[in-house]
């Protein structure tokens, strides 16, 4: 049996908004031991790319900003991410809603969906823009290429933090920052493959952060990481074969980006729900992307709304 290794990838979308939530997603693969994280892109060119020219078919993978954008529609995020997503056992040909899919990503819901009404109604069919005809296809030629370079998509998990949590955590540990920092550890300890010697952890930076020591330490207590580098592109740490690196512009490896673009399908699915919710009750309103600019014009729009349900402010709005 041939040695492999394990390479995670971790992201979020919806860090800066203040209405909706923000979402952190993790993909964790594993590969022969001889294969670097940058031969990805070469082994499964055939069926994806980061840089698509006009009319290319193959699923597009890369930094969510530049896959999905607001007036080109979802299609393209969704086609990627659906296409990387395993089929239901229980029906391989047919789609999930989101929630089912969001279980799968977590194996839960946050406690905190409950409390916002938006989430309580008529559930999201998936896929939203994509035909599923072609998802399908994509998934079929995306598996076999996989296992042609034995490569294995072990995981793909989220850790939702909608604004109630957002604003209790920001208030105890003191800024978003260090909620993001923990989030992302947490998840990452979730998702941390077992009786594995060989890791490659990798992440956008968090905000104008430089130094993880402290989160290593408290999440990863057992073990000792020497700090290799701790810059502004770049932070990185190392004990033997286990390695942790935050830096600029962390999609350009395929396990980043595509954690990148499941978060941001996640929220932009929470989002759609949200807006439909308001609009139900305000025709005529316009939808927000809950930035922060916006966000405020938004939050004005339904303020006589919010007047007759106040309580629904604190599972609204994040107060940074």
């Amino acid at each position: 049996m041939s040695l492999r290794r394990y390479v995670i990838g971790l992201d979020e979308a919806g860090y800066g908004p203040n209405i909706g939530p923000l979402v952190i997603a993790a993909t964790v693969w594993s590969l022969p031991a001889s294969l670097h994280t940058e031969d990805l892109w070469m082994l499964l060119e055939d069926v994806l790319t980061n840089s698509p020219e006009r009319g290319d078919a193959r699923l597009h993978v890369g930094d969510s900003k530049q896959v999905y954008r607001s007036g080109a529609g979802l299609g393209s995020l969704e086609r990627s991410v659906l296409g990387f997503s395993p089929a239901p056992e229980t029906s391989p040909e047919a789609f999930e809603t989101w929630s089912q899919l969001l279980i799968r990503l977590q194996g839960h819901l946050p406690e905190t969906f409950a409390r916002q009404p938006w989430y309580q109604g008529e559930e999201l069919q998936l896929p939203r823009a994509a035909k599923a005809e072609v998802v399908r296809q994509h998934r079929h030629l995306l598996q076999q290429a996989l296992l042609r370079a034995d490569i294995r998509l072990e995981t793909m998990a989220v850790e939702v933090v909608c604004p109630e949590r957002f604003n209790r955590e920001v208030s105890s540990r003191g800024n978003k920052g260090a909620l993001l920092s923990h989030a992302t550890f947490g998840l990452l300890r979730r998702v941390w493959p077992r009786d594995c010697e060989s890791v490659e952890v990798l992440a956008d930076k968090h905000g104008g952060r430089n130094r993880y020591d402290d989160f290593l330490l408290e999440y990863f207590p057992d073990d000792f990481y020497l700090r290799e580098k701790e810059s502004l592109e770049e932070s990185r740490y190392r004990r033997g074969k286990i390695s942790f690196a935050f830096a600029m512009q962390s999609e350009r490896h395929l396990p980043v980006a595509l954690a990148s673009m499941i978060a941001k399908y996640l929220r932009e699915l929470c989002l759609e729900l949200f807006n439909a919710y308001w609009s139900a009750r305000k025709p005529g309103l316009r939808e927000t992307k809950g930035y922060p600019q916006d966000a405020v014009r938004f939050r004005h729009d339904i303020s006589d709304l919010l007047a007759e349900s106040p309580e629904l402010l604190a599972v609204l709005w994040r107060d940074r």
